[in-house]
């Protein structure tokens, strides 16, 4: 039975060698016929071929790049105009708590005047 495997394992092995062989072949005359050389004329043509689409795909790479462009200053613009909003929101609140400041200022020095003139009004009474 040993001998029937092995006869069977090398007629296996000859299809598999056969079939690789023959796979190989094919692919190796396709590629031999893409890279085989051209005339000068067929040269040119290609080369011709892939600048227009070079320059077609760089036109339209220019054109997305322009329009992302004046979407970002656009947003920019609209950032920088919030951003100058709450600048001035934020000058008039600093503005306001000065004004604060002075309110309790003169609110503390009214609450002392007004204490001071009730322990006068207290001592005066009292004597």
């Amino acid at each position: 039975m040993s001998n029937n495997q092995n006869q069977n394992q090398d007629q296996i092995n000859s299809k598999d060698f056969l079939i690789g062989t023959l796979i190989g072949g094919i692919v190796g005359a396709s590629i031999g016929l893409l890279l085989a050389p051209k005339s000068g004329k067929e040269l040119r043509s290609n080369i011709n071929e892939q600048a227009l689409i070079a320059k077609e795909k760089g036109g339209q790479l220019a054109e997305t790049a322009k329009n992302k462009t004046v979407d970002l200053i656009e947003k920019v613009k609209t950032v920088s105009s919030k951003v100058e909003s709450a600048a001035d929101e934020t000058k008039e609140v600093v503005e306001g708590d000065d004004v604060e400041e002075a309110v309790e200022e003169v609110a503390v020095t009214e609450l002392e005047e007004t204490e001071e003139s009730q322990d006068e009004v207290t001592e005066n009474s009292n004597n």
